[in-house]
């Protein structure tokens, strides 16, 4: 009865033979508990609860670890996805409003658009209104499957391009 308070060990079927074997008796720390209950009105043996702590805490720790590894990559694939679309957003012209690409000091301010699939130069009644609303007024098309490009300009633009033209000459 090393371990074993009398109140259980007193409670104990297993007392007579199995206390030299047992971890709450006589036995040795890599026994077992052989604590059973003869009247249940007696609580758990403070080893088993004892125990039972140990081994919620255990399972604590190992579901916190797994969840903060869960957690942390999923918070890294955020912080990627993040960069992600404020790169795409600030190469978009959403950001300055000034579309894509520049030329002439300015003067030309261009959103590219890449067409993977179908083979249309169309700009979609959308992608017209944000591109105005950047102050884009250029479109350069690329049609992948054909390999061709295709330019379209505002009619302001063409104005100022063929005034520029008619300075020029």
């Amino acid at each position: 009865m090393i371990n074993c308070p009398d109140e259980y060990y007193n409670n104990c079927a297993n007392r007579i033979k199995k206390c030299k074997r047992c971890l709450c008796g006589e036995g040795t720390k890599y026994n077992q508990c052989h604590y059973l209950a003869i009247d249940p009105a007696l609580p758990m043996h403070p080893y088993q609860v004892e125990q039972l702590k140990l081994k919620t805490e255990e399972i604590k720790a190992k579901k916190s670890t797994a969840t903060y590894k869960a957690n942390s990559k999923r918070v890294k694939a955020g912080y990627k996805q993040e960069d992600q679309l404020l790169k795409k957003t600030l190469r978009s012209g959403a950001v300055h409003g000034d579309g894509d690409l520049k030329a002439l000091n300015g003067i030309v301010q261009i959103d590219s658009k890449l067409r993977t699939k179908g083979a249309s130069f169309t700009v979609t009644k959308a992608e017209y209104e944000k591109a105005i609303a950047q102050g884009t007024n250029a479109f350069v098309i690329t049609l992948q499957e054909v390999n061709r490009q295709g330019v379209f300009l505002t009619y302001e633009l063409f104005v100022k391009l063929l005034e520029l033209a008619e300075l020029k000459l």
